[in-house]
């Protein structure tokens, strides 16, 4: 993508408008999101916004968050799915691994930890997938 970073503001926003866009050329009902590290706050705030954006007939499927940026963006407010999947590597470098764990027990979410894993999951890709 281009453009300038928006501290997740336009972002969020990006992430309507493709929505939104996909929704006029499918018949799909069911939104899936996923994000990794920044992108997984954007996935995250996008799953609380989705049903004020009121695209229909699209409804919120599933939500998995890998890595997500905890420490560096307002996540703990965010009202999100039970089922919401967040992957974690536990020997991760840019985000601490503790407060991406504990975050996901305070939200009351699953979790999955790869042990060995670093926040790129280098790899460790086909494990992450399997978590899926």
């Amino acid at each position: 993508s281009t453009g300038q970073h928006d501290d997740g503001i336009g972002e969020i926003e990006d992430l309507r408008a493709v929505v939104e866009w996909a929704s006029r050329q499918t018949r799909a009902t069911e939104l899936i999101l996923a994000g990794f590290s920044f992108g997984a706050y954007i996935a995250a705030a996008g799953a609380d916004r989705v049903a004020d954006w009121q695209i229909a007939p699209l409804h919120l499927g599933r939500l998995v968050l890998v890595a997500p940026a905890v420490e560096n963006y307002p996540m703990s407010n965010l009202m999100l799915p039970d089922d919401t999947l967040v992957i974690v590597g536990d020997q991760d470098e840019v985000v601490d691994p503790q407060a991406m764990m504990a975050w996901a027990k305070d939200q009351e979410l699953r979790l999955a930890v790869l042990s060995g894993a670093t926040h790129f999951f280098h790899g460790r890709l086909s494990e992450l997938s399997a978590q899926l």
